[in-house]
């Protein structure tokens, strides 16, 4: 199976080129405006997608549990980004546990406070979808400026995992 490797746009691109490398991603899907989807690393524009007859090229595949299916970079203390493999077994249970611990469910909208680079993010996104709840993905000024992250959280906003910091 494929492994999900996320990117936060708001990192810098030499960042983001060295995960790419050090993961040995195949593949950047994108959404046309990625920097480093280019001629030299193959790339997948996901706004613009191919236009086939319909058919999938590929097998269903069914990977075993303990194999990876997320790549998380640190910051690493040696300066450059270190990676973290979870696999789906560590995902899957975490994801439903978490879900059933805040009590997620279809009505639920769930805020996605925590950008792409923070592990945090694991618990805005994956426990939503598998809940069929709202994930409510603000933009950057919304999430730098209190007053507008306050109407955000206003709008019926039922979960959302925000730093202690931010909140005292």
């Amino acid at each position: 199976g494929a492994v999900y490797l996320p990117l936060d746009p708001g990192q810098p691109v030499q960042r983001q080129q060295y995960i790419l490398e050090n993961s040995g991603a195949m593949l950047l899907l994108h959404d046309g405006t990625h920097p480093l989807a280019a001629a030299e690393f193959p790339a997948l524009n996901i706004a613009a997608p191919p236009v086939g007859d319909g058919a999938s090229a590929h097998a269903y595949v069914t990977a075993d549990q303990d194999a990876p299916c997320m790549a998380l970079y640190t910051s690493g203390t040696t300066g450059q980004p270190k990676g973290v493999l979870l696999s789906q077994r560590n995902l899957s249970h975490f994801t439903a546990w978490y879900a059933e611990h805040v009590s997620l469910n279809e009505h639920s909208r769930v805020l996605q406070f925590s950008t792409l680079s923070f592990d945090s993010s694991i618990i805005d996104i994956f426990p939503t979808w598998l809940s069929g709840a709202e994930l409510v993905v603000p933009d950057e000024d919304q999430r730098r400026d209190p007053l507008q992250l306050v109407r955000v959280l206003q709008q019926g906003i039922t979960h959302a995992f925000l730093p202690p910091a931010l909140l005292s």
